[in-house]
Order: C-alpha cells, then sequence, then structure tokens
C-alpha cells in the first residue's frame, strides 16, 4: 500500500521545499514581479554571481497525482515554463529521482 504513494513523495518534498525556507530567510527573498497570481522572488547565493528564484501561486488542480505528473514531467517543462529553450534528463535514478538541465531565457 505505501508503494502506492511513492511517485508522490517527490513532490510533496519538492513543495515542501517552496515553504520551508521562507519561514527562516523571509529577509532574504525579494519580490521581483506578479502577474496573473503568480508572485515571483529572487535571492542572493553565497559564492555565486547567480541568483536563486522561486515563485507562489495557487495550482486549481483536481488532485495531487496532478500536480506531481506535471513537476516529474519534465520532458515538457517548455510547456509549463515558457522562456525554456531547452531540457534535457542529465540522469534518471529512479522513476520521480533525476537530475536535469534547463536553459532558459
Amino acid at each position: 500500500m505505501l508503494n502506492r504513494y511513492l511517485p508522490v513523495v517527490p513532490a510533496i518534498l519538492f513543495l515542501y521545499s517552496l515553504t520551508i525556507k521562507p519561514v527562516f530567510a523571509q529577509d532574504q527573498w525579494i519580490l521581483k514581479k506578479e502577474q496573473n497570481g503568480i508572485r515571483v522572488y529572487t535571492s542572493g547565493v553565497p559564492g555565486s554571481l547567480f541568483k536563486a528564484f522561486r515563485s507562489v501561486c495557487i495550482i486549481n488542480s483536481s488532485s495531487l497525482e496532478e500536480v506531481t505528473a506535471a513537476v516529474i514531467d519534465v520532458e515538457n517543462y517548455g510547456q509549463l515554463f515558457p522562456d525554456t529553450k531547452e531540457v534535457l534528463v542529465l540522469e534518471k535514478k529512479s522513476d520521480g529521482h533525476f537530475i536535469h538541465y534547463m536553459l532558459t531565457d
């Protein structure tokens, strides 16, 4: 019975990670854009020229399984993220556990 829920574990961890960091570092995230109910925040990354980003929105879905399917469907990220130029799955360790490369404009 537990195996039935294994596919949703990555999405739950991903969604949880979006909520835990702001609790401890609220002053580090700066709202950069808000449009169509989506808020985008950025934050500096120590030792890097790149900035971290996160977005917050409400997902209207009929099930957690639909959300999970979208999060782990790396090959179709171009449909979710309009500025995506290229997406490659570099390594698939198991279902829902992979390393990917994404180039955005």
